[in-house]
């Protein structure tokens, strides 16, 4: 996957996102998309869950900035789960309902993501921006807004999910956690 038009900190729909933490620049999970045996082989052996991505305070809003890669989900199909951990979700024990200690945030096909590989010329989505890949075409991001149901609880982390059987790569450039007003 081409990105290298896209250098942290970059802006998308007007969302300021900044590097990941540990100095990287985009989180990688598996997929259920059917490759090439070239790409396959390229992507070779991904996590299904991305380690904790720390926060550490409140926010009234989290904005993700993500795409999808070899792209084949249908509209609707969920392709990607951030799970918004509050400060206390490490004292749910397996099995336990985490009850509102953990919120779901799904990321849908068609709606909140897409491929990356833009069209010149076409118009984007509100929610998107094209930066120039290396080879000069558009590599297109999404922006996803949630509303935080709790927003004066401080965010623990966020654990980003792939959903195996979607049709979809998914890839995550960044979170930006707004600010109670």
């Amino acid at each position: 996957m081409d990105l290298g038009g896209i250098k942290p900190p970059f802006l998308i729909a007007g969302v300021p996102f900044r590097p990941l933490p540990e100095g990287k620049n985009l989180v990688a999970l598996a997929s259920g998309a059917d490759y090439p045996d070239n790409i396959r082989q390229q992507l070779g052996s991904l996590p299904a869950e991305s380690k904790p991505i720390r926060v550490g305070r409140t926010a009234k809003h989290l904005f993700f900035a993500h795409t999808g890669y070899y792209h084949q989900a249908a509209e609707g199909d969920n392709v990607l789960i951030y799970l918004v951990r509050y400060v206390g979700h490490e004292r749910v024990i397996g099995g336990q309902d985490a009850g509102d200690l953990i919120q779901e945030v799904p990321v849908r096909a068609g709606l909140d993501l897409a491929d990356w590989y833009g069209q010149s010329g076409i118009n984007l989505p509100a929610n998107a921006a094209g930066f120039p890949t290396q080879a000069g075409h558009p590599a297109l991001i999404y922006v996803q807004r949630w509303d935080n149901p709790l927003p004066d609880r401080v965010i623990d982390s966020i654990v980003i999910q792939s959903v195996p059987a979607a049709k979809s790569q998914p890839y995550v450039l960044g979170v930006t956690a707004a600010s109670p007003e």
